[in-house]
C-alpha cells in the first residue's frame, strides 16, 4: 500500500546531523529523492518488503534507471536502505527487489537499525568532510562581507566553535 497523497516523509534532525546523511548528499543528493520514494510506500507494517524496481524509479520520477541503481546502491552503503532480496528479470520470473529501510523497526524481527547512525567514513571521506565544513568565499562574497555601506564596514570572523559570523564595525 502507498500512503495517502497528503502523507510526508520526516527528515529527524538526528538524520541529517548523521555521517552517513552528510556523505550521501555530498557524493549523490539525488539518492534522498529515491529514498523518499520508497519510504512513502512504507505503510507501518511493511518494513522489509518494500517492492521497488529501477524502472518504477524512471517511470516515478524521470531519472534514468542506471542512476536510479547507482542511487539505490549508494542508500545502501551509507545505511538508509537494505536488500532484504534482489529482484530478478527473466522469461520466468519477474519481481522488483525489496527493501527494509533502516529507519523503522521489522516488525515480528528487530528494532530500527539506523545504521546511517553508525556508518564509518574511510580516510578519503573524512578529508572530503573536513573540506566541506571551511567556508572558503568566492570573490563576490567577500567584495559583498567587506563592501562599504555608509559608515559601516561588515567583517567576517570565525569563533571557537568553527562558525563564521558577520559582524559590522564602525569606520
Amino acid at each position: 500500500n502507498l500512503r495517502k497523497p497528503d502523507t510526508f516523509v520526516p527528515i529527524y534532525k538526528f538524520m541529517q546531523d548523521s555521517i552517513g546523511y552528510k556523505l550521501l548528499v555530498l557524493h549523490c543528493a539525488g539518492a534522498w529523492v529515491i529514498y523518499n520514494d520508497l519510504a512513502m510506500r512504507y505503510n507501518g507494517v511493511n518494513n522489509g518488503e518494500i517492492s521497488y524496481s529501477v524502472r518504477e524509479g524512471k517511470r516515478n520520477l524521470g531519472i534514468n534507471p542506471n542512476t536510479v541503481g547507482k542511487y539505490l546502491k549508494a542508500l545502501e552503503r551509507y545505511g538508509f536502505i537494505i536488500t532484504t532480496q534482489k529482484g530478478s528479470f527473466d522469461l520466468k520470473k519477474r519481481h522488483a527487489s525489496t527493501y527494509e529501510l533502516t529507519m523503522w523497526d521489522v516488525i515480528g524481527k528487530h528494532k530500527a537499525k539506523k545504521s546511517f547512525m553508525t556508518y564509518k567514513p574511510t580516510e578519503k571521506e573524512k578529508t572530503l568532510l573536513e573540506k566541506k565544513r571551511k567556508l572558503i568565499l568566492n570573490e563576490y562574497q567577500k567584495t559583498v562581507l567587506n563592501n562599504d555601506i555608509g559608515r559601516y564596514q561588515k567583517t567576517i570572523s570565525k569563533t571557537s566553535n568553527g562558525h563564521f559570523t558577520v559582524s559590522k564595525i564602525n569606520t
